[in-house]
């Protein structure tokens, strides 16, 4: 049985312990970066959702995204975790990271909740900057962000 197979069967039978070793082991022997931070990004998924560790979890999507920057989930995976913690900054941090891969309209909900994270930390100014800027993207089309402006 290969790994994929493993890890569907050990889900379906919902044997989490299991499926959490047999991740350690496949990172612990994989060569493949991508392929590692893959399997890092499934095994920070279970610790979040079925072990409700978020703070294990955060561990492994910082891997992931160290091994294959180009895996925003598993920046977005994070950053919900430190929005849970209460770690404002980390959020801002990392919603500054996602925003440099995105432009355009698809930027908008990440410029909304950057503006959001700097109205609740107190910094009025840069969250009016940044609701501007999501207005601006979407092309004066979005209610949450002139509501933002508005606020």
């Amino acid at each position: 049985m290969d790994l994929a197979q493993r890890l569907t069967t050990l889900e379906s039978v919902h044997d989490w312990q299991s499926l959490a070793e047999e991740l350690e082991k496949a990172i612990a022997s994989e060569d493949d970066a991508t392929r590692k931070a893959a399997l890092f990004l499934k095994l920070g998924r279970v610790m979040e959702e079925r072990f409700l560790n978020g703070v294990k979890a955060l561990k492994h999507f910082q891997e992931a995204y160290k091994l294959n920057p180009s895996l925003l989930e598993a920046l977005e995976r994070a950053r919900g975790v430190y929005w849970e913690l209460g770690k404002a900054p980390m959020v801002q941090k990392l919603l500054d990271i996602e925003l440099r891969s995105q432009e355009g309209p698809e930027s908008v909900p990440l410029l909304i909740e950057l503006g959001d994270v700097q109205f609740d930390a107190g910094d009025f100014d840069r969250a009016q900057a940044t609701y501007a800027k999501a207005l601006a993207a979407s092309g004066g089309q979005s209610n949450e962000a002139r509501a933002g402006l508005a606020d």
